[in-house]
């Protein structure tokens, strides 16, 4: 009767181990399950009423997704000719200062532009903690 329990014991501790290394594995797949990515757009650039100025940039955000943002905020281009591109990280940049959150967030500036420009290329960016970089789907250009 003893060996028989014995051998029970131990059949109950491998399906038991085996349980818990399932268990284990399948909450490791979920982490390498892709991120929710982040879901915001480039909103509206208000500028000085006289012109030559610009005052402020907006970003509305619909998801903040599931990656931690290191910083966000816009990318512009101004040129005297029609710009082509889409402004990159790499160009000039305003980093938003108020925490991401869903929502309209609106970033005062005071940009100025030399007379004699032509177009003004913005859009919405934001850097994640583990360097990659996400841009909002639209830009705008503003063509004077």
């Amino acid at each position: 009767m003893k060996t028989t329990s014995n051998t029970f014991k131990k059949n109950l501790l491998a399906t038991l181990g085996a349980v818990l290394l399932l268990v284990g594995i399948t909450s490791c797949e979920a982490d390498k399950a892709d991120p929710k990515p982040l879901a915001f757009e480039t909103g509206p650039v208000v500028f000085l009423p006289l012109g030559g100025v610009i005052e402020s940039f907006g970003i509305v955000i619909d998801d903040l997704g599931s990656k931690p943002i290191e910083e966000y905020g816009i990318v512009y281009v101004i040129d005297s000719i029609e710009i082509a591109k889409d402004p990159l990280i790499t160009d000039k940049k305003v980093v938003f200062t108020e925490p991401a959150k869903v929502g309209g967030v609106r970033q005062e500036v005071k940009i100025g532009y030399p007379v004699g420009t032509t177009c003004i290329s913005c859009r919405a960016y934001a850097k994640f903690k583990d360097g990659t970089v996400q841009y909002a789907e639209k830009g705008q250009k503003m063509i004077f």
